[in-house]
């Protein structure tokens, strides 16, 4: 987030927000990123060049400088200039390379291994698969080429960030040697480990000490994602050509400095890597499929948890690379949450809006991977922290808030749900969001109780009232159902209070001041009561988007 807090409590701050920003710009995705232009270079620090000649790609390196004359900066931007045309010459090129790379007319079950790894192909498809390995091996060179020369000279078009970052996925699997190499550069060292564990409470997370015996026949289902090795084995005996291979590459070693010193490309990298694989597995396997069997997935994980905690304010790239990790594991939400609450001032209204969208796209992922928020999930740090946002009472935060529960109240189920929705948000904020001021939060909390804390139909329900409405949940919750029929009865005893305290029944259970909302806020809820009612009549299944009633 924007804002750092310098304090060791649990979740977000509550000092006073400094007087100096410390905003940091998220930097734009990729993909949104328009025609390359001088302007649209990532620049280190290179000297200015001075060569009257035009400039070869690998020469082109220069940045502002103010104290420079107007000739050198003339100069400079004549370069810049050029380097740009020359990059728009490169990428039609090699985005038709990507586009071949990864045709599934050239994947290597067409060599129809045997059970002994020979190829049971024609000469024709062998002729075929060794030419194909030329050009990936060509199309490498080039990446490295272009890495060496940002490291050296410190330019970058993000254009070629995009595409350096999606061939080297594919080739991190196709070409075994790439794979070594990214892996050796990224290692963890010890001190991160420690830095990870002081900032979130938590060890690096590692593979469960069961092994996973499906694991095995699944990536034996995906043999043009992990079996090219088979692949160079078959190429190479049957190889009649002196043909680019990966060891006619000139491993230029400044390549691999690249994925440290460019944070984009080592962000897009980690996205690319991820995608690849979603691309290409199907979306029921991914949710069983054992994912630290898979080569490079705990390093990669690891690096990026690193990366994360040394970063204030997420960049879309690395919004985008997280929401591919958690696709893998939603449990990686722990980490990502307490990284950004830590360091968000709950004072500053713009950081905790950044810090709830951020929640609002992990969320948004997790839901459509088809995955859920269990048991594992630490509730306590995150009511923690919606504590430290309700008690500012900004209306626009806490609005945000309920509205991401509203949306992905389905992905959270057994202890997280019983503990947010019926422990936090039910039990402890009945009171206070019911009859808030704001009518925006007050609709919003009603909409949550009627359409998204219930999840089996109402009508199937049968409410077992409790005997007061200060009863306590006791024992644990078996099902979901028992905890829909705990929650209506929850419901119904509250709203009865409060209708009772209007009629001046009782008088103790919700302020005084708070009165003069009640009729209100009761007749909006029996609005949004009968609007479920049309809704289950209908038989839809998704809950309609919040509907604000006009004062």
């Amino acid at each position: 987030m924007s804002s750092v807090s310098e304090t060791s409590a649990t979740t977000l701050s509550t000092s006073p927000p400094s007087t100096t920003p410390t905003s940091v710009p998220p930097e734009p995705t990729s993909s949104q990123a328009s025609p390359p232009t001088s302007s649209d270079s990532v620049q280190s620090a290179p000297s200015p060049a001075t060569s009257s000649s035009p400039p070869s790609l690998s020469a082109l390196a220069s940045i502002s400088n103010p104290t420079i004359s107007p000739f050198l900066a003339r100069q400079q931007h004549q370069q810049q200039q050029l380097y740009s045309n020359q990059v728009n010459n490169y990428l039609p090129v090699l985005t038709a390379m990507y586009h071949l790379l990864v045709r599934k007319e050239f994947d290597m079950t067409h060599l129809s291994l045997d059970v002994h790894n020979t190829p049971q192909c024609s000469e024709i498809d062998l002729a075929i698969s060794e030419k194909y390995r030329a050009e990936i091996c060509n199309l490498q060179q080039t990446i490295v080429d272009i890495l060496a020369e940002y490291v050296t000279y410190g330019v970058l078009e993000r254009s070629l960030i995009t595409l350096c970052s999606k061939i080297l996925a594919v080739n991190f699997f196709r070409m075994p040697l790439i794979s070594t190499l990214i892996l050796q550069t990224l290692l963890v060292r010890e001190t991160d480990e420690e830095l990870i564990e002081a900032q979130t409470g938590l060890p690096l997370p590692l593979p469960p000490l069961s092994g996973d015996n499906k694991n095995s026949s699944i990536l034996s289902a995906y043999p043009s994602l992990f079996k090219w090795n088979l692949f160079h084995l078959a190429v190479s005996s049957y190889s009649k050509k002196d043909l680019l291979t990966e060891k006619s590459i000139t491993w230029n070693s400044d390549w691999l400095k690249s994925l440290n010193t460019h944070e984009a490309l080592f962000w897009n990298f980690s996205r690319d890597w991820v995608n690849h694989l979603r691309n290409a597995i199907d979306l029921e396997v991914r949710k069983t499929i054992n994912w630290w069997a898979i080569n490079g997935y705990k390093q990669l994980l690891h690096r990026m948890l690193v990366e994360f905690s040394k970063t204030v304010g997420l960049s879309q790239a690395m919004m985008d690379a997280s929401c591919a990790f958690l696709s893998t594991n939603p449990a990686l939400l722990n980490y990502f949450m307490k990284m950004c609450f830590l360091r968000t001032n709950a004072y500053e209204v713009n950081s905790v809006i950044e810090l709830l969208n951020d929640y609002d796209n992990w969320l948004k992922e997790i839901s459509a991977s088809g995955l859920q928020i269990g048991s594992d999930f630490d509730w306590k740090f995150y009511c923690t922290g919606l504590d430290k946002i309700f008690d500012t009472d900004r209306h626009q935060l806490v609005m945000r808030a309920l509205s991401s529960l509203y949306k992905y109240a389905h992905v959270f189920v057994d202890e997280s749900r019983k503990q947010i929705f019926c422990e936090f948000l039910l039990k402890k904020y009945f009171y206070h969001f019911f009859l808030h001021w704001d009518q925006g939060v007050r609709n919003a909390y009603h909409q949550l109780l009627v359409f998204r804390m219930i999840r089996t139909k109402r009508t199937l329900l049968v409410s077992q009232s409790p005997d007061d409405s200060n009863q306590r949940f006791s024992g644990k919750i078996k099902d979901e159902d028992n905890l829909d029929v705990v929650m209506l009865s929850k419901i119904q005893s509250f709203v009865k209070v409060v209708e009772d305290q209007l009629r001046g029944d009782v008088h103790s259970f919700y302020p005084k001041h708070s009165e003069v909302y009640a009729a209100k806020a009761l007749s909006d809820y029996r609005l949004y009561l009968s609007k479920y009612y049309e809704w289950e009549a209908k038989g839809d299944t998704n809950p309609p988007p919040l509907m604000m009633i006009k004062s």
